[in-house]
This record gives structure tokens, C-alpha cells and sequence, in this order.
């Protein structure tokens, strides 16, 4: 994750899921499924500082029509 983030260039992007499910039965989250990507958002957020670049979000379009 890091490494790819590393080789991020402005106008690119990574995405980063803070829920991944590999099965379609629900299951109670883990705090340890998501340690290494909790782990390394700070790397990736220092790492993207230090290049003059930033993290943002990707939201979902907006129902209803376009201004």
C-alpha cells in the first residue's frame, strides 16, 4: 500500500477501503482486519506532504439533476 502510494503522481489515485468483505455472509468486524491499512495512512499522508500532493475523497454522485 505504501509503495503504491509512493508512485502516486498529482491527479492519480489509490482507494483505500476501510471495509472489505471476501465473503457475502456478514460477519462482526475485527479490529485487527484493518490494522495494516490504519497502519499506513500516516506514511501515506506524510509521504504525499513531502511531494506537495494531498489525500482527498471520493463521494458518490449526488442523485437529482446536474446544476
Amino acid at each position: 500500500m505504501v509503495q503504491a502510494a509512493g508512485r502516486l503522481r498529482n491527479g492519480q489515485a489509490i482507494l483505500l477501503h476501510d471495509q472489505y468483505a471476501t465473503t457475502s455472509t456478514p460477519r462482526p468486524v475485527r479490529h485487527d482486519q484493518y490494522a495494516t491499512t490504519l497502519a499506513a495512512i500516516p506514511r501515506i499522508a506524510a509521504d504525499l506532504r513531502s511531494r506537495n500532493l494531498c489525500a482527498g475523497m471520493i463521494s458518490p454522485p449526488r442523485a437529482g439533476p446536474s446544476p
